[in-house]
């Protein structure tokens, strides 16, 4: 299978944005929560779900396209990756029987897929890409520090 190079680059910085927003909003939940059990399964788990909403994304990205250079298209756009991000947040938190919050994780991380296509430039878009997959990263392996340092 042929995938396009800036087809590619759209999908991984879309979704790179999307897993750093869902993994932020995923850290203030349990700041403002207290400890909460299983955060790493909780974070992998809203990370896969991110790169797969964000294949939805980038089929949305196909039907907008046409109205780029339109002045209705960032309101659209965001209009109707937050709905998109609405439903798939409704399946999610009644998939994984998680509470209303993550409504909200998923609307912000499919209308952040949407506005990191406004980046053009190759460099951030390599960062961008990049970002998701690193802060997950630091994530478990902060986890992992801080489990050594309480036995």
């Amino acid at each position: 299978m042929n995938i396009p190079g800036n087809l590619l680059l759209a999908y991984l910085k879309g979704s790179g944005l999307s897993t750093t927003v869902t993994l932020l909003m995923l850290i203030f939940y349990i700041v403002s929560l207290g400890e909460i059990s299983d955060f790493e399964l909780l974070a992998a788990v809203l990370v896969f779900h991110t790169y797969i909403g964000s294949l939805a994304g980038m089929f949305l990205l196909r039907f907008l396209r046409p109205l780029e250079n339109g002045i209705v298209y960032p309101i659209l756009g965001i209009i109707i990756f937050g709905t998109v991000g609405l439903l798939y947040g409704l399946f999610i938190i009644f998939t994984y029987n998680l509470e209303g919050y993550f409504i909200g994780v998923t609307m912000a991380s499919s209308i952040s897929f949407f506005c990191s296509q406004v980046v053009k430039s190759k460099g951030a878009s390599y960062l961008l890409a990049a970002l998701g997959p690193l802060f997950l990263l630091l994530i478990f392996l902060s986890v992992q520090f801080i489990g050594t340092l309480g036995s």
